[in-house]
C-alpha cells in the first residue's frame, strides 16, 4: 500500500469525500481520508490523507485555517452562504467602509458562536444538514472560537454590489459562513458568505495545492510522504536498533547523546515524530521523563516503513 499525503486545490461545485473518492480513484488508493471538510461552494486546500497516513489525521485536524472569504451585504440564506434560500433581505446602502472595517475587527480574538443548523454536526448521530434539509429545527449551542487575524483586500460599494474580501486566518471549529452572517447582524444588515477559498490548512498551503487534473498526469510523484503532515511536532532520528523496538511496539529509553535529538527541553513536549536514519516516519511517540531524568519514548502510533517514493 503506497502511503502519503495530496494536497488537493479542491475545484467548486464538489463535496469534500466526493474529492476524496476522486482522488483515491486516480491514485488506485485503498484508503484514503480528507484533513477537514471544505463546503461544496468552497475552494482550496483539502488534505487528501491515502494508506497508512489516514492515521494522521488526528494530529491534523486541529490545525489553524487560513480563508480568503467574500460577504455580501442585502439578504441573507438559511445555508449562510450563496447558495442556500433567502430568509431576509435589507437595504445597504448606508454602509460606508469605516463601518465594515470597524465592524469585521471587531471579530478578531475569541467570540462565540452559534454554528448554522447547515452543518456537519452531529444531532443524535446524525448531520445538523440532514435534519435542516427535512425542515427540522434543532437547537445547537454556541460555542468559542477563535480569529487570530483578519486582513481586508477590498469593500467594494456600488449600487450593485455592497460586500466586502477579506483574509482570516483562524482556530478549529470557525465556520466563515457564520461569520459573515454575524458580520451583517453587527452591521444591521442581512448578509451572506458569496464566496471562500482556504489557503491553509495545518501544515499545508495554496502554494502546494495541485488540482485533480495535475493529478491525472502526474500521479504519485505529487504525493507528500507522510512525515508533511506532522511537520509541526518536534523530531527524533534513531538508528536502527531503536527503530526496531519502537517498531514492535516498545517504550525506549534515550539520554540527550542518543540519536539525533532535536528538542532543546524533552519536559516542554508531549509528543513527538520518530524518523530513521533515512528520515522516513516510523512513529508517533508519547514523551515521558523518568525520575533519573531519561526521556522515554512511548508509541502511540507506529507505521510500516513503505511510503511513498520509497
Amino acid at each position: 500500500m503506497m502511503n502519503g499525503i495530496f494536497v488537493l486545490d479542491k475545484p467548486v461545485g464538489m463535496t469534500s469525500q466526493q474529492a476524496v473518492s476522486r482522488v483515491k480513484r486516480i491514485l488506485g488508493a485503498k484508503k484514503a481520508g480528507h484533513g477537514g471538510t471544505l463546503d461544496p461552494d468552497a475552494t482550496g486546500v483539502l488534505p487528501v490523507y491515502l494508506g497508512q497516513a489516514t492515521r494522521l489525521s488526528m494530529y491534523a485536524l486541529g490545525g489553524d485555517k487560513a480563508y480568503l472569504a467574500e460577504a455580501t451585504f442585502g439578504f441573507s440564506t438559511d445555508t449562510q452562504d450563496a447558495s442556500g434560500k433567502v430568509v431576509d433581505k435589507g437595504d445597504p446602502s448606508h454602509l460606508t467602509e469605516k463601518l465594515i472595517t470597524e465592524a469585521l475587527m471587531q471579530f478578531v480574538g475569541t467570540y462565540e458562536q452559534l454554528p448554522p443548523q447547515f452543518s456537519a454536526l452531529k444531532i443524535n448521530g446524525k448531520p445538523a444538514y440532514e435534519l435542516a434539509r427535512q425542515g427540522i429545527e434543532v437547537e445547537l449551542k454556541p460555542r468559542e472560537v477563535v480569529i487570530d487575524d483578519i486582513q481586508i483586500e477590498q469593500i467594494l460599494l456600488t449600487p450593485s454590489q455592497h460586500s466586502v474580501r477579506f483574509f482570516v486566518g483562524c482556530g478549529k471549529g470557525t465556520y466563515i459562513r457564520t461569520l459573515c452572517h454575524d458580520l451583517g447582524q453587527a452591521l444591521g444588515v442581512p448578509a451572506h458568505m458569496s464566496s471562500l477559498r482556504r489557503t491553509k490548512s495545518g501544515m499545508f498551503s495554496i502554494s502546494e495545492a495541485h488540482s485533480l487534473t495535475d493529478l491525472e498526469e502526474y500521479k504519485w510523484s505529487l504525493v507528500q510522504p507522510m512525515g508533511n503532515g506532522v511537520k509541526h511536532l518536534p523530531m527524533v532520528t534513531l538508528d536502527d536498533d531503536l527503530i526496531v523496538k519502537i517498531l514492535h511496539g516498545q517504550t525506549v529509553a534515550l539520554t540527550m547523546s542518543e540519536g539525533n535529538i532535536l528538542l532543546p527541553n524533552f519536559h516542554e513536549f508531549a509528543i513527538v515524530r520518530v524518523h530513521d536514519q533515512v528520515d522516513r516516519l516510523i512513529a508517533i511517540c508519547e514523551v515521558l521523563v523518568d525520575a533519573r531524568e531519561r526521556i522515554n519514548l512511548r508509541p502511540q502510533k507506529v507505521f510500516l516503513i513503505d511510503e511513498v517514493g520509497l
